[in-house]
């Protein structure tokens, strides 16, 4: 994990590609080697971003891997996220 530390070290977003693996193998990724790491930096928000296609039961299922550090699902980002606020701040820009 990267991360830089800022004066009040308040949101960690972290990116994990993990394309050609199953949703289930990013959850173990996250329980096993990021979650230990995310509890010691003690970030007040911490948001996760993935390419993987995910439905509201694998948000569920990462939540909790990673609990108590994600406040809800909607801090979980996958392609089709990402794509959306692109397109929403584009034309809003416009």
């Amino acid at each position: 994990m990267r991360y830089a530390v800022a004066e009040s070290n308040s949101i960690v977003v972290q990116c994990k590609h993990f394309a050609s693996s199953p949703v289930s193998k990013l959850i173990q990724h996250l329980q096993k080697d990021e979650h230990p790491e995310i509890l010691r930096l003690k970030p007040k928000r911490y948001a996760l971003v993935t390419p993987l296609a995910l439905n509201p039961s694998d948000k569920d299922k990462i939540k909790a891997a990673v609990h108590p550090t994600l406040r809800n699902t909607h801090d979980i980002l996958w392609v089709d996220d990402l794509n959306n606020l692109i397109a929403y701040f584009k034309v809003s820009q416009n």
